[in-house]
């Protein structure tokens, strides 16, 4: 009997050509390993179907991730290609409900550099000028969004690392009085804050650098949200990419308004008065 998978391989599938000359289990003659293969999988498979689902399961089928991305994956060899590739196969997983991060559990070493890349894709925002965004580009960051909202709030290889990006560092962005009233809600926090700007200020200047982009990230994505959201006009065509996206990061802001350090970053009016209400 046909499992629900098989009904999506044709006999003469480009990845699975592919497949079986690079990566292939059962394979044993493989070909070495070519960054150019995962290029071209990325712009013919995967941006030029405009992410399709079906191209992007079979991927998955194939074990791409777990056999041929993450095994070969280094901080050299990483380009955007090669990082949306990972992304979307994750994103994947998580669609058909299977267990997306176990690959990375057995090899953490790279996840870092990983980590940091999607979060400086996420950021991005040449390609973002206004009022033209590009379909591809929003889904790129719709992609990017997906994986980082699930990192944050399910990813444990490396918890020290991301839960820099959202603990009580994050309210650096806050003016002074606002932040002095938010912490004399919680006493006990002003102490531990001192304790915060203390060792921040013994950093080195390359620290500090990495350290304010770590406590800005959320600010910053918030502000590349609100990009997005003002770019929708307020008759005529929508861009059902920028309305996935913002609704993806709604989706995001919900899951870490659960998050005591992050609660005070939550808000929504802009949503309210925004024109895709108006629109809808």
């Amino acid at each position: 009997m046909l499992t629900r998978r098989a009904y999506f391989i044709p006999v003469l599938c480009f990845s699975l050509k592919l497949s079986n000359k690079y990566w292939a289990p059962h394979v044993k003659n493989k070909l070495p390993f070519d960054s150019q293969v995962i290029e071209d999988i990325y712009q013919n498979e995967i941006l030029k179907s405009k992410f399709a689902i079906r191209k992007i399961m079979l991927l998955e089928f194939s074990q791409y991730l777990e056999n041929y991305l993450w095994p070969n994956y280094t901080p050299e060899a990483s380009t955007n290609g090669y990082l949306m590739s990972i992304c979307c196969i994750v994103n994947e997983k998580f669609r058909e409900n299977v267990p997306a991060w176990e690959v990375f559990k057995k090899a953490p070493t790279h996840f870092p550099h990983f980590f940091k890349c999607v979060m400086e894709s996420c950021l991005s925002g040449e390609q973002l000028g206004l009022p033209h965004i590009s379909c591809p580009t929003v889904y790129e960051l719709y992609i990017l969004l997906s994986i980082t909202s699930a990192t944050f709030i399910k990813m444990h290889v490396v918890q020290y690392k991301t839960s820099i990006l959202y603990s009580i560092k994050i309210n650096f962005v806050f003016i002074q009085t606002r932040l002095q009233q938010e912490l004399k809600k919680v006493p006990k926090l002003q102490k531990f804050w001192n304790l915060i700007k203390k060792n921040y200020e013994k950093m080195e200047p390359q620290d500090t650098e990495q350290a304010k982009k770590e406590r800005t990230f959320l600010a910053s994505l918030i502000k590349k949200f609100l990009v997005v959201l003002m770019s929708i006009p307020a008759a005529g065509t929508i861009s059902m990419e920028k309305v996935h996206y913002c609704e993806r990061f709604i989706e995001f802001m919900i899951d870490l308004e659960a998050l005591r350090p992050t609660r005070f970053l939550i808000e929504i009016v802009s949503c309210f008065l925004s024109r895709v209400v108006s629109q809808r």
